[in-house]
């Protein structure tokens, strides 16, 4: 009952999250009418989270309650800080993967030894929160191989995509390191163009959410056109079936861990050097 309500609370925090990273994707406009459609989208979801959180509440007072009954105690924690939202980079520390190394592998042979007459594919992981998905992206991008493979690679946390135009601006200016001054679409992509242009590339979209399936065809053909050499990549993490069905066809579904696997990543997590010490019996 706990792990469910835990669960139920995790998904709350993750629809607050996807929301203020789509208000900054987004460029909000400012005229009166989308001010007034703005206006009661925020007020609906505040609406729908608050009736979420309350029922989260209920359901925890429930439990609280048959813990006093069993005669359980709680055990009082500092409390912590809430940590400002923030996007994930693509640096990975080798002890964080715990119990991924065959799919990774899966993976890697796919993207090094993918059809010699293929311009542009894509990779969607797949998988719900937890499994490791940005994790493995990260081993995957930083490998050694796909280094060598890859001449450019460019990795960007955005959660939606509803129009192609802002991915584009993105990832032009991951490989530039300048903010994009220009805004007419047909000059982003020239400039794009310049910096892709008969180089192998690998594209890492993390935590998407929600796709609009003609901007990602559009954004698909765009990319085509930009660099139009064979070998180029999309790698896509997501919680969503229905976004990886739609960035492609062939899905590499996550599999919960073995219990040796969730074991040792809560050693790491909890005891300090990740070393757990049983206690003596006297």
């Amino acid at each position: 009952m706990l792990e469910r309500v835990a669960e139920d609370a995790e998904n709350v925090f993750d629809e607050f999250r996807y929301e203020y990273l789509k208000a900054q994707v987004m460029n909000i406009r400012t005229k009166l009418m989308e001010k007034v459609s703005n206006f009661f989208s925020h007020t609906v979801f505040k609406y729908k989270m608050s009736e979420k959180i309350n029922n989260i509440n209920e359901e925890l007072r429930a439990i609280n309650q048959l813990a006093k009954d069993l005669g359980l105690q709680s055990l009082m924690v500092p409390s912590r800080n809430i940590v400002p939202i923030r996007e994930i980079d693509s640096v990975v520390v080798a002890s964080d993967v715990v119990g991924r190394d065959k799919d990774i592998a899966e993976i890697k042979e796919k993207i090094l030894n993918m059809r010699k007459e293929v311009v542009l594919c894509t990779i969607p992981i797949v998988g719900m929160g937890g499994l490791g998905k940005t994790t493995m992206a990260k081993r995957i991008f930083s490998d050694k191989h796909i280094k060598q493979q890859f001449e450019k690679r460019v990795w960007l946390c955005l959660p939606e995509m509803s129009e192609s135009k802002s991915f584009l601006e993105q990832i032009l200016e991951s490989l530039t390191e300048r903010k994009v001054e220009v805004q007419r679409r047909d000059l982003i992509v020239k400039k794009l163009q310049d910096e892709l242009e008969g180089k192998k590339y690998l594209l890492v979209l993390d935590d998407m959410w929600r796709v609009d399936s003609t901007s990602w065809h559009e954004f698909v053909d765009t990319l085509k056109g930009i660099n139009t050499s064979r070998g180029n990549c999309i790698l896509v993490t997501t919680r969503m079936k229905q976004v990886a069905s739609i960035v492609a066809e062939d899905l590499h579904m996550l599999r919960r861990l073995a219990r040796d696997h969730c074991w040792s990543i809560f050693k790491q997590r909890a005891f300090v050097g990740g070393r757990f010490r049983r206690r003596r019996k006297y």
